[in-house]
């Protein structure tokens, strides 16, 4: 059951990641940059996901083991941020320079090493999380009457992403990191929130053309 759900987990991280790709061409540079974004978060949760299947299958080398691990300590500590953030800046009509979320990303793993050294790693790793939550219930907020539909998406995706943390006594996303029967609230979870970015990108592609046009 739980190698099901991991490859289910894959499955629907990879399907997401190849349809907001799609999303990402046609985007003016700023919102481009935000998918982008928010790409690097779900291949992160992808990659690590993906790795977890392969140990449930047997595959045990040190090397495969000691990369999920790598990549399911990014993905923890980067997905839900940089996703939540991206959603945000979608809906505030930001214009950012896509170089910045890669400052973005290299503070982000700058303060966990900091936060590593000074033993205060569940810490951070919580605060990470809810601000990726609390981006996203901001950005659901912004858009209850423009576009209920991505706000509901924001709801449902903080919620799941969520719950293992608040309900299963686990720290959130850890499912990534090792396996986990919590693994399945996942699915649900990035699926919303890869919709909710993919229905924000067309918005601010809109509005952009509307602002040029005018």
């Amino acid at each position: 059951m739980t190698l099901f759900v991991y490859v289910a987990l894959t499955i629907s991280l990879l399907g997401m990641s190849a349809w907001l790709w799609l999303h990402r061409q046609p985007l003016h540079l700023p919102a481009r940059g935000a998918l982008t974004a928010g790409l690097v978060g779900l291949l992160l949760a992808a990659a690590a996901a993906l790795l977890l299947v392969l140990t449930e299958l047997g595959m045990n080398q040190d090397g495969l083991v000691h990369a999920q691990r790598m990549l399911g300590l990014a993905a923890q500590h980067l997905s839900l941020p940089l996703l939540g953030m991206a959603c945000l800046f979608l809906a505030l009509g930001l214009h950012w320079k896509p170089m910045t979320w890669g400052q973005i990303i290299l503070g982000l793993m700058a303060f966990f090493e900091l936060a590593r050294r000074m033993q205060l790693e569940q810490q951070y790793h919580w605060l990470v999380n809810l601000v990726g939550v609390a981006a996203l219930l901001f950005t659901a907020l912004l858009n209850v009457r423009r576009h209920r539909l991505a706000a509901a998406l924001g709801v449902i995706a903080a919620g799941f992403l969520l719950a293992p943390g608040l309900l299963g006594n686990e720290m959130p996303l850890e499912a990534l990191f090792r396996t986990s029967q919590q693994a399945s609230w996942l699915i649900p979870g990035f699926v919303a929130l890869g919709l909710a970015l993919g229905l924000l990108s067309t918005q601010s592609q809109s509005l952009n053309i509307q602002m040029t046009s005018d």
